[in-house]
């Protein structure tokens, strides 16, 4: 199994969080990115271990 794979299983068991959206956080932890998203449940459960925010802080 790839690494992407890995981690996304990873985040999706430890966060209690679904497979589609855990792909997205483990690529941008892989990525070492910050991941914007409209989700703002996400960004409340996630952001204070992983760099995740809501789109309206983008800039």
């Amino acid at each position: 199994m790839g690494s992407l794979a890995e981690k996304t299983i990873e985040i999706a068991m430890d966060e209690n969080i679904t497979i589609y959206d855990a792909s997205y956080v483990a690529l941008a932890a892989i990525l070492n990115t910050k991941l914007y998203t409209a989700d703002k449940k996400l960004v409340e459960k996630l952001a204070q271990k992983y760099d995740i925010c809501h789109i309206s802080q983008a800039q």
